[in-house]
């Protein structure tokens, strides 16, 4: 079994390590798919794994084509892949190995071997499928850097009725040719755009674009297409947002306010008790963002005994204070509604007119007189 050495650069010169493969040599490609496997980057979307040289560190193994030849040492380099989830490592895992855009000239055998005079059957047998054999390698070389020609009839067809809505996945050109007919398939190097579909997504989370080429440059954003054929992107939730900042500031009302019954008041933090519970232990009270808190650092471990194994779900709800706590607050509540009902009523006194507006009393109707005879 052969091996080839790695080494990361931002690792020590003795932490060498090994993959292990059967035959002379492994591509690029495979390497650094092996490499992925063995340091379990499968999920590091966002990183680029380069390999370099070991001889020259400068020097780049930059064609996933070129072969490594075994009992070989390479140098490993982790870089950030730029963007979200646009590094090297998916591609390595499910794609296929680039080729490269230099390709060296494949040189063609002209001149034909010189027949053997004084040979047996035998030899001249042997020759013959020796020289089948060269001409198929030759033929197996060529064919490697062959490009894929297609009919163009059935192609140019498609692009002639093309709707509008239509989007191609290949480049994400909208409603100007088919996927088949993309200019980006003869370019082995395009990584391709990320095309999602609003599947699930409701529509007041969602803003329609008209150049998605600009959001495409933009570090982590991605367009989307709905059910339209429209180019959207993802926004905020707003009103998740304004509830979030509604209970942080009734939070900040709690805290600052003055608690005048010291019994309300939890020593730890001079703050009003939240959700007051005790440890099993000692039975001590806290609250239970600070002994939650407490614990966590401490692996469980409790502040004022010493007792462990101290979880979370073992401590006990104080309901008679928590009882007490909310009595507080709600006396707290009227008093401030009391203290601005008279400020309240003024104003309305201010703004009520001094008459209560009447209507006037319509003219008296003369009654009708009898005719007399």
């Amino acid at each position: 079994m052969a091996v080839i050495y790695y080494k990361f650069r931002s690792q020590r010169d003795d932490l060498v390590s090994t993959i292990k493969f059967d035959g002379t040599g492994l591509t690029v490609f495979e390497l650094k798919r092996e490499i992925i496997y063995a340091n379990k980057l499968i999920n590091s979307t966002d990183t680029d794994i380069l390999l370099y040289h070991a001889e020259d560190p400068d020097k780049e193994y930059e064609d996933d084509n070129e072969v490594i030849q075994r009992a070989s040492t390479v140098l490993v380099r982790r870089t950030s892949g730029g963007k979200k989830g646009r590094g090297n490592v998916l591609r390595y895992m499910a794609g296929k190995p680039r080729i490269a855009k230099t390709q060296v000239p494949i040189p063609v055998s002209t001149s034909a071997p010189a027949p053997v005079v004084s040979a047996n059957e035998e030899d001249r047998i042997r020759q013959m499928f020796s020289q089948q054999d060269d001409q198929w390698n030759h033929q197996q070389a060529l064919m490697a850097t062959a490009q894929r020609v297609e009919s163009n009839r059935q192609n140019l067809k498609l692009d002639e009725n093309i709707p509008e809505y239509y989007i191609c996945y290949k480049c994400g050109e909208k409603g100007k040719h088919h996927i088949r007919n993309c200019p980006k398939n003869n370019d082995p190097n395009w990584d391709g755009i990320r095309i999602k579909k609003t599947t699930g997504i409701p529509k007041s989370y969602l803003r329609t674009v008209d150049n998605p080429t600009d959001i495409v440059n933009e570090p982590n954003q991605n367009f989307m297409v709905n059910e339209e054929g429209k180019y959207v992107v993802a926004v905020a939730d707003k009103k998740a947002w304004q509830r979030y900042q509604t209970i942080q500031q009734s939070r900040q009302v709690e805290d600052d306010f003055q608690i005048e019954d010291p019994e309300m008041r939890d020593p730890n933090s001079g703050k009003l008790w939240r959700s007051p519970v005790r440890t099993k232990c000692c039975k001590q009270l806290y609250s239970r963002p600070y002994i939650e808190d407490i614990l966590l650092e401490s692996d469980f471990k409790c502040p004022n005994c010493g007792q462990e194994d101290i979880y979370l779900d073992s401590l006990e709800v104080d309901e008679a204070l928590q009882k007490k706590v909310d009595n507080y607050l709600k006396q707290h509540k009227r008093k401030n509604d009391g203290e601005e009902e008279p400020s309240k009523r003024q104003h309305l006194a201010t703004m009520m007119p001094t008459m209560m507006p009447f209507m006037p009393f319509p003219a008296p109707m003369p009654l009708p007189t009898e005719n007399k005879k």
